[in-house]
């Protein structure tokens, strides 16, 4: 595994890339391949995952991702429970911890996801500009440690 750290002067303070900032890093492969990208705060969180083609390689088969059966589900409760049971499938088979679900974060994603809701948006900031932090502050709920999340449309 080879490690790049990102230069400090590419983010703000809220350690965000700095809008308008592209943020590119050669990585020389060794061999044609399907390789797997993983892009990490300075916590080990990742901000991004996924793949990567290199040479002339198509790969044809889907992955377990891809087959994963997909439903749409109006409960809040059971795409919750199926998606921490997807979430800790791939992760015991990758050697790590199984995760539960937190009673205070939970609360936290439904106030986040009500909010992209009642103002129509997609994103990772919040109807008044704030990150998760600031909309958790401004709810009353306290956190502890390093906090992120990952927004996305749809749900498993």
């Amino acid at each position: 595994m080879k490690k790049y750290s990102l230069d400090r002067t590419s983010t703000d303070s809220d350690h965000y890339l700095k809008h308008g900032v592209v943020f590119e890093k050669t990585i020389s492969l060794d061999s044609y391949g399907q390789y797997l990208v993983e892009l990490n705060y300075d916590t080990g969180f990742a901000a991004y995952n996924g793949p990567v083609v290199y040479g002339p390689v198509l790969p044809i088969l889907p992955s377990e991702l891809d087959l994963a059966s997909k439903e749409i589900s109006p409960n809040a409760a059971t795409v919750q429970t199926n998606s921490l049971v997807f979430i800790n499938t791939i992760r015991s088979k990758t050697g790590k911890s199984t995760l539960s679900l937190d009673d205070t974060l939970t609360g936290l994603a439904t106030i986040k996801a009500q909010d992209m809701v009642d103002h129509n948006y997609l994103g990772h900031t919040d109807s008044a500009g704030q990150s998760i932090v600031g909309t958790a502050k401004r709810n009353g709920i306290r956190l502890s440690g390093s906090v992120g999340e990952n927004v996305a449309g749809g749900n498993v």
